[in-house]
């Protein structure tokens, strides 16, 4: 009966810490539009490591784009 109910609330755990984590992530990286990107001067390009599309020089250099 312990093991049940250890296996739930870790169950639980993972979860909910499966379901903040991108919200977390996604409310702390402030993101622009690639027009932004693009009218600082700078170029939107995919960063296939981090899987998503960045600025790339100008005024918002390395910034994760929209």
């Amino acid at each position: 009966m312990r093991t049940r109910i250890l296996g739930l609330a870790t169950a639980a755990l993972v979860a909910v810490l499966g379901i903040m984590g991108p919200v977390a992530q996604a409310a702390s990286v402030p993101r622009i539009s690639g027009d932004q990107c693009t009218a600082g001067e700078g170029t939107v390009q995919y960063d296939s490591v981090a899987g998503q599309w960045t600025c790339v020089g100008g005024k918002y250099a390395d910034e994760p784009i929209n």
